[in-house]
């Protein structure tokens, strides 16, 4: 087997790194561009179980969100439900669905 000098290795990690750093933006993947995607799937709903407590603070967390709608609010205690319900209606969002129910 040969021995490869130590000028040798020298002018071949150069030459490598030389040709690497010229061919990797050739080589990267395009950038891929931000845009706001405007379909079905652009909204999320979704669904509070529970809403006595920990639930509010979804609630409340969510209804920030201008990509957030919710639609259907479960808990068996009626009165905790409707609470919520009259929370965001009265913010004017849409009044959800609700169910005692986590089944339905």
């Amino acid at each position: 087997m040969d021995r490869i000098s130590r000028r040798r290795f020298l002018e071949d990690s150069v030459a490598l790194l030389a040709v690497t750093s010229i061919a990797q933006p050739l080589l990267a993947a395009p950038a891929v561009e931000k845009r706001k995607l405007v379909d079905a799937n652009s909204k999320i709903r979704i669904a509070v179980i529970g809403v006595h407590g920990r639930g509010n603070d979804h609630i409340s967390e969510w209804s920030a969100m201008k990509d957030v709608e919710i639609v259907a609010i479960c808990d068996p205690d009626t009165v905790c439900s409707d609470r919520a319900i009259a929370g965001l209606t009265k913010k004017g969002f849409p009044a959800p669905k609700a169910f005692t129910d986590i089944r339905k």
